[in-house]
């Protein structure tokens, strides 16, 4: 019933085979109907590519992950997300 998800990616999240096959299977499908924004953050260097994530827009670019930056740039990113959410949630 859910209308945003929130996904936190990284190697470990790409990883889980329980992730892929019970949880973002279902919201990719369920966002590929329109009824869920999926917003994507990348936590730290991983093959998004060879998923479907790869066609969704993530909060902050993929090749400059959380994990890769400083902590003013992490502050700042974090700002970046919360403002994504709060937008998404608003168009509920």
């Amino acid at each position: 019933r859910t209308k945003v998800a929130i996904l936190m990616v990284s190697p470990h999240f790409l990883a889980s085979e329980f992730i892929q096959e019970h949880e973002l299977s279902v919201l990719l499908k369920e966002s590929e109907r329109g009824g869920l924004r999926i917003i994507w953050v990348p936590v730290a260097a991983c093959s998004y590519k060879e998923t479907s994530l790869q066609n969704y827009q993530a909060v902050v670019p993929p090749e400059k992950p959380l994990a890769g930056m400083t902590p003013s740039a992490r502050n700042t990113a974090w700002v970046e997300i919360c403002g994504e959410i709060k937008t998404a949630l608003q168009k509920i």
